[in-house]
């Protein structure tokens, strides 16, 4: 063979080599046929199904893996492949599945798009799972806030409420810390927030003395309900909430230029309220807010004028009185005192009586014309022996807003050692 023939075959068989037969690596869609990831989406990693996270996964904090159940999964747990819920809906069936290894966990997810100013309740029912982990997700991954609380009925059920300012898509993942079992679920729109939560939102309400109680729907611990009304100067006002197991963790009295007119010294169960007498007429605003209770929570409501103040707050002026007849007492807040005065014979027995709606009851203090304590104990319990005839008085305050208007008796017991009909 000639030499000059030789450069030209060794090219031809460098080509020849290079263009052979090759093999090529199987694509994502061929790798991943049949493949279920926890989360994430499955990618081809040298011919193995591997899980990988998105930006949503990750601000999420789940775990991204190949799934591995003894039940093919039925719900997702990413956005893509998130169980859609549309509203209204009837309570549905799901499972978390149980993993083939034994660090494998099932999360569903869950996708619904709010209304803005909606609150939603998530509810999740034990079949045989034996308890549900809630969280409330939005359309980036970050967690928000979700009021949780449990419901014994016929069976237990686990609640997820919130109170979605914007109208946006979110998402509700549903795990267990005891890994696998059936359960219900169910999604409620509980309609529109009912009071807004700023000045400029407030819900203006007009005070009365016999006023009709309304509903304030509490419908997570972050919803602050706000109202306001016009108080007239030399009136007296109280707003007052109840319902029963409730903590009531905020209640807060303010004018127009915010200025304190009262709150509740510390969180109340069951019941609470604020009130003052105004001092000029001007726009008053209420603070409202609950910690605690099956979210949401509805409490009745109430805006009472309590007019103005019957009684003087000091010994000049002291409204006179004649025992065993009734007189009208209305205690404005908890920084009101009414001083009445009556005439008390030397060796007789005094007692106090109070009649009213509900418990009545409040501080009350007996002095002479000097001021000088006798007598301690309350509306109901305190009594009294004069030593001399003389005028005395009696001091009546509170130490609790809620006390509604009560009709006060100072009850003449007679001679010591005589005891009178009852009054």
């Amino acid at each position: 063979m000639p030499l000059r023939l030789l450069p030209s075959l060794l090219a031809c068989g460098l080509v020849l080599a290079a263009c052979g037969s090759t093999v090529e690596p199987p694509d994502d869609a061929e790798v991943c046929a049949g493949i279920q990831c926890t989360a994430g989406e499955c990618f081809s990693n040298a011919g193995q199904p591997t899980c990988r996270c998105g930006a949503w996964e990750a601000a999420a904090g789940v775990t991204c893996e190949v799934g591995a159940f003894e039940t093919a999964d039925d719900l997702g747990g990413s956005p893509a492949s998130a169980t859609v819920l549309t509203l209204p809906m009837a309570a549905r069936t799901a499972a978390l599945q149980k993993g083939q290894r034994t660090e494998l966990r099932d999360r569903d997810l869950f996708a619904f798009t709010s209304q803005a100013g909606h609150a939603y309740t998530f509810r999740c029912g034990r079949v045989t799972l034996s308890d549900c982990k809630l969280r409330l997700l939005d359309a980036s991954g970050q967690a928000a806030p979700l009021a949780l609380s449990v419901v014994t009925e016929d069976k237990r059920v686990w609640l997820g409420t919130a109170l979605l300012r914007t109208a946006d898509t979110w998402y509700i993942e549903v795990s267990s810390d005891t890994f696998e079992g059936t359960y219900t679920y169910q999604l409620l729109d509980l309609g529109a927030d009912d009071h807004g939560d700023s000045r400029e939102q407030a819900t203006t309400l007009q005070a009365s003395r016999e006023p009709l109680p309304f509903p304030v729907m509490h419908s997570t611990p972050e919803d602050r309900d706000v109202f306001t009304f016009r108080a007239v100067a030399g009136r007296g006002y109280r707003f007052s909430c109840e319902q029963a197991n409730t903590i009531y963790q905020e209640l807060r009295l303010t004018t127009a230029s915010r200025r304190v007119l009262e709150v509740l010294p510390q969180y109340a169960v069951g019941r609470a309220a604020v009130g003052a007498l105004a001092t000029e007429t001007e726009d008053w605003f209420v603070e409202l807010r609950v910690s605690s209770g099956v979210f949401p929570v509805t409490s009745s409501c109430r805006l009472d004028d309590l007019g103005p103040d019957e009684h003087a707050d000091g010994m000049e002026g002291a409204t006179p009185l004649v025992p065993g007849t009734p007189v009208s007492v209305t205690l404005q807040s908890r920084a009101d005192t009414d001083v009445l005065s009556f005439t008390g014979e030397a060796g007789h027995s005094y007692t106090l009586k109070s009649e009213g709606a509900g418990a009545v009851e409040c501080e009350a203090a007996v002095t002479d014309a000097a001021g000088v304590p006798l007598a301690l104990g309350t509306s109901n319990s305190l009594s009294f022996e004069p030593m001399v005839r003389g005028t005395y008085y009696l001091f009546l305050a509170r130490g609790s807003a809620w006390l509604p208007p009560f009709l006060l008796t100072v009850v003449d017991r007679g001679l010591r050692g005589f005891t009178p009909p009852e009054q």
